[in-house]
């Protein structure tokens, strides 16, 4: 885990990314499996999360500058210094997981008439 400091000088100021919505999953057909891999702690992820690095804090949409792409495993650098962010990706990581669970619920559910209605 770093520091605030050693954060901010390998990333930027945890206070200068903002999350668009921009989540990839790594488990699609069109991904290969070791493709994906956290920024901050290079381990293979499920969920990539897409930040997205702005010049300053301000949330006025300023010009872009970079990007930062994570798993679940490093939100908690932006619990302390970016309050804001990690509730964001805290309920995209929710929705996602809850997405695919109903996917697979749905799949066992409704398999057998999806599987007819191909034929």
């Amino acid at each position: 885990m770093f520091l605030k400091r050693t954060f901010s000088r390998k990333f930027g100021d945890p206070a200068s990314f903002l999350f668009k919505g921009q989540v990839w999953d790594s488990h699609l057909a069109d991904s290969s499996p070791g493709d994906r891999n956290c920024d901050v702690c290079h381990r293979h992820i499920r969920f990539l999360f897409i930040l997205k690095k702005t010049q300053t804090a301000d949330p006025a949409l300023p010009p872009e500058i970079g990007k930062l792409e994570i798993g679940r495993c490093c939100f908690h650098y932006f619990r302390k210094w970016n309050v804001d962010l990690f509730k964001e990706l805290s309920v995209a990581c929710q929705y996602e997981l809850n997405r695919e669970a109903a996917i697979r619920r749905d799949k066992k559910a409704f398999g057998k008439w999806a599987r007819a209605a191909r034929i």
